[in-house]
């Protein structure tokens, strides 16, 4: 829209890629990217990612990854935000990526295999809205072990990434933050089907 009444667009984390068309953020990525009028790159890969694309170089700026800088800023007020109760370790999940829950047999796997995994380590699911309307097709309700959440605020989940064990998720977002914070961090990552 700010393009169409030539109001000035800056792109925060641009030249990002994953090269993987399937993803709607990809294709947000190279839109966002070709409108804008200033294009801020987290690393040095996303100014040549633009570079290679075609983009003046005067438009792009280099400025450093915003996301961490916004963890290390807010990290000293997440403490206050950690729950009650939690167990002494817990593996921390999120699963929200089309490819990993918009395919009920697929997503019934990985929900299986968190199930087997929370025998032995309890696990805090704060689940995404999409991913929740699947897990209700499928039936599965929490247990002891397996805690189905409601999404929690940035703080909020801030203070649980920094205390489990072991984040397993499909986030680009979260596998920066986890290694930021030194916390293990397995990733799920599928194709999608149609590729």
């Amino acid at each position: 829209m700010c393009a169409k009444l030539q109001v000035r667009v800056a792109h925060v984390e641009a030249g990002l890629r994953s090269f993987d068309r399937s993803m709607p953020e990809e294709i947000n990525r190279l839109l966002t990217d070709q409108l804008a009028d200033l294009l801020f790159t987290p690393s040095p890969d996303g100014d040549l990612n633009l570079l290679r694309e075609g983009m003046p170089r005067e438009r792009i700026h280099f400025v450093g990854n915003v996301m961490i800088d916004t963890l290390v800023r807010l990290r000293p007020k997440a403490a206050a935000r950690l729950p009650a109760g939690l167990p002494g370790h817990y593996a921390l999940v999120t699963l929200h990526r089309p490819s990993n829950v918009d395919d009920l047999a697929g997503l019934k796997s990985l929900l299986d295999a968190l199930t087997a995994i929370s025998a032995t380590l309890p696990i805090i699911f704060p689940v995404h809205p999409r991913t929740r309307q699947q897990i209700a097709e499928l039936g599965l309700s929490d247990s002891e072990n397996l805690q189905l959440w409601e999404p929690q605020s940035y703080l909020s989940f801030l203070a649980l990434q920094q205390k489990a064990t072991v984040v397993i998720t499909d986030s680009g977002g979260i596998q920066e933050e986890t290694t930021f914070l030194g916390v293990p961090c397995l990733t799920e990552a599928r194709a999608s089907p149609d590729m």
